[in-house]
């Protein structure tokens, strides 16, 4: 229940709250049944039912949910750092695996993204630099590029990058913390 929520999962909860977004719980099968229509008709869906620490097959309310997003393939569905049900290591479905549209990553692409058949559930993949300890966001910005698999590059950051600064010109698109404005980020995603 929503007493129940704290950290970064409250802080999100209050934004879509001060957004006017509507939160349905939906933590079993029965009440994600109740939720189809409602996702059938969306005009895009994100998933973030599971994250990339994933080791076994998925099962209850997460396999449900990953097969509702499956069967209403209409929307436009932007997985959150890994699609669901996707190994993060091998690329391979456990169970069942979100077919997302397009995918935005952070910090580094997981190999999940790059082996088969990962990248045919993961759509264009966008890396999100959020300038994690350790991970230069410009040397693993080179990396992508070299490799040649990404729709784009984000730069996500607390400070502001004056318009000579180099490090401009590796990304494709940048916003800069705090925001409130939510059609900043829809442009960007």
């Amino acid at each position: 229940s929503r007493d129940k929520i704290s950290g970064d999962a409250r802080v999100n909860l209050d934004a879509l709250d001060r957004l006017g977004l509507p939160v349905l719980e939906a933590h079993t099968p029965e009440l994600l049944a109740g939720c189809a229509d409602l996702i059938a008709k969306a005009r895009a869906r994100v998933d973030a039912i599971l994250g990339t620490g994933l080791s076994r097959e998925v099962r209850g309310a997460a396999a449900a949910g990953i097969a509702l997003l499956n069967a209403s393939r209409g929307p436009f569905t932007l997985a959150i750092d890994l699609p669901s049900g996707l190994s993060a290591d091998t690329g391979q479905p456990l169970g069942e695996a979100v077919q997302a549209d397009a995918t935005v990553t952070f910090g580094a692409l997981k190999r999940g993204h790059l082996l088969h058949p990962g990248p045919a559930h993961c759509g264009p993949v966008t890396l999100i630099d959020i300038g994690i300890p350790g991970m230069p966001g410009d040397r693993v910005v080179h990396e992508m590029r070299r490799q040649d698999t990404l729709l784009a590059i984000v730069l996500i950051t607390g400070w502001d990058l004056q318009e000579d600064d180099p490090r401009q010109a590796l990304f494709d698109f940048r916003v800069q913390k705090p925001f409130d404005d939510i059609d900043e980020l829809e442009d960007v995603v």
